[in-house]
């Protein structure tokens, strides 16, 4: 990747969003809170979190369970919306994960970063912050629609489904589409006012702190936390990544049992993408859904 396409990569990643939400928490400073600020943010936080935990994670790269046709395309969308990738190419970089966890391979270890010698802290930021920018396939993305490099062959079960490559070509619509429906909400409740409300604390500051939470899950989950299980890599629980991630924080037990649907192994255990999965199973809308072994319950 040349310097010129990390640094592009960079500034829409890290730096926009950021400055986004900086301008978003300077609005608040200047001009107060609204409530509808507040409630345009969880909103579309916990739309885009489950998005890429519930969509992205353990559907589309786990398979943890199968979902009607029409469900399929409502989580393409969501994970678009939460501006991680196209499903395909983050399907296909989680699988990369793991099967290298923590080795050399592993798109975003915090452990061994890209196999470079580095000090702890370096690698914690590089799983951070920079880790995308030693991938080539997150700038190459539109050549992974037509399935011939080594690469696309992490995804070719969902490569055979009818649609889904258009759906996943439309990434950008949909993401775009994150930041002007709570700015359109916020127009029609507050006229012009409420639209930048909307743009900055439902678009900018929403998806900041999503990218970070995220993110965290690569880096904090595999520093800091409990191990009830003793995998070959270096993941970790951590209860608060858990909330801030509607479950993804349950990192060691998602790694011992990666088809899981559900990570509450316990009753105090905040798992809130296994509680929808299981509401749509009430619902019909998901079926063959794979549960903790019995010794995990």
């Amino acid at each position: 990747m040349s310097p010129l396409r990390k640094a592009l990569l960079f500034l829409s990643v890290e730096l926009l969003p950021a400055l986004g939400a900086a301008a978003c928490l300077w609005l608040w400073w200047t001009r107060g809170v609204h409530a509808l600020d507040l409630l345009l943010l969880a909103v579309m936080y916990v739309l885009a979190i489950l998005g890429v935990e519930l969509g992205l994670h353990r559907y589309f790269s786990h398979r943890s369970f199968t979902a009607t046709p029409g469900l399929t395309r409502a989580l393409v969308l969501l994970g678009s919306l939460a501006g991680q990738g196209p499903v395909l190419l983050w399907t296909a970089m989680h699988r990369t994960h793991h099967a290298n966890t923590d080795e050399v391979g592993d798109p975003h270890s915090p452990l061994v970063a890209d196999g470079r010698p580095r000090s702890a802290l370096s690698r914690a930021l590089w799983a951070q912050f920079l880790w995308y920018l030693d991938r080539p396939e997150i700038v190459t993305w539109r050549a992974r629609a037509e399935g011939t490099a080594p690469f696309d062959q992490l995804t070719s079960d969902w490569r055979r489904v009818p649609g889904l490559l258009a759906w996943n070509r439309a990434y950008w619509p949909t993401f775009f589409a994150g930041f002007a429906l709570p700015a359109l909400v916020g127009g029609l409740v507050s006229g012009s006012d409420g639209a930048l409300r909307g743009l900055l604390a439902g678009g900018f500051l929403r998806h900041f702190l999503v990218t970070q939470s995220i993110y965290g899950v690569n880096t904090v989950c595999h520093l800091w936390g409990s191990r009830p299980h003793a995998t070959r890599d270096g993941s970790r629980n951590n209860a608060i990544m858990a909330w801030l991630t509607l479950g993804a924080g349950w990192h060691n037990t998602h790694h011992a049992f990666p088809g899981s649907a559900r990570l509450d192994e316990h009753g105090w255990q905040v798992d809130p993408t296994g509680w929808v999965i299981r509401a749509l199973a009430r619902a019909g809308l998901v079926t063959a859904v794979h549960g903790l072994p019995a010794r995990g319950r």
